[in-house]
């Protein structure tokens, strides 16, 4: 293996309990250290437009990504995929 791709989405706690995931800072941060350490590249991502983010909350996780150095960091507009909590909850909305 040459590559990772990974990602909270979103460093922010009540992001992540809105869209039914979890982060544990330390032991992602580890992860990253250990892939790289070992010469796998970490490509990791966060997602744009998770209900609950605001600007300055995803700016928070873009800078503590990059404090954590990944080879690469990259921006992912959300997509409400069909069978994901966020498709429940635009059906109840609707």
């Amino acid at each position: 293996m040459r590559s990772i791709e990974t990602g909270p989405q979103t460093v922010n706690e009540d992001t992540l309990k809105n869209v039914n995931r979890f982060y544990k800072a330390e032991q992602f941060r580890n992860g990253v250290r250990l892939l790289e350490d070992n010469g796998i590249e970490v490509t990791a991502d966060l997602i744009i437009g998770l209900p609950g983010d605001t600007f300055f909350k995803f700016v928070k996780s873009v800078k503590t990504l990059m404090d954590m150095k990944p080879t690469t960091l990259v921006f992912s507009i959300l997509h409400v995929l069909p069978g994901t909590i966020l498709t429940k909850r635009a059906k109840i909305c609707s």
